[in-house]
């Protein structure tokens, strides 16, 4: 879907990398470090801008194709922190190659 000129894209997040997406934190698809413009579990909305797609590969997404994710670090530490002082359980895994475009 097109917001003026760029092209909003949401992307199914897998259920074991969702605790670690946020509204305008980051996310990371197929290499390219992306703001989350929305979070609807399990759908994340990117607004990827014309500079994006005239230099990624973003602009040959299709529905319902699949692409490498990768959460953001900081939500990993902060996860890893936590956990280490005993507040919260660590989780495994921090990238998924089975995010989904729509």
């Amino acid at each position: 879907m097109r917001s003026g000129a760029d092209v909003l894209v949401g992307i199914e997040i897998p259920e074991e990398l969702r605790a670690y997406v946020a509204p305008k934190g980051s996310i990371a698809v197929d290499g390219v470090s992306l703001t989350v413009a929305a979070w609807r579990e399990p759908v994340a909305t990117v607004a990827l801008v014309p500079y994006t797609l005239e230099h990624t590969i973003a602009a040959e997404y299709d529905a319902g194709g699949t692409v490498n994710l990768e959460v953001d670090i900081l939500a990993r530490y902060l996860e890893r922190l936590l956990a280490a002082r005993g507040s919260a359980p660590e989780r495994r895994g921090s990238t998924s190659d089975a995010g989904r475009t729509s």
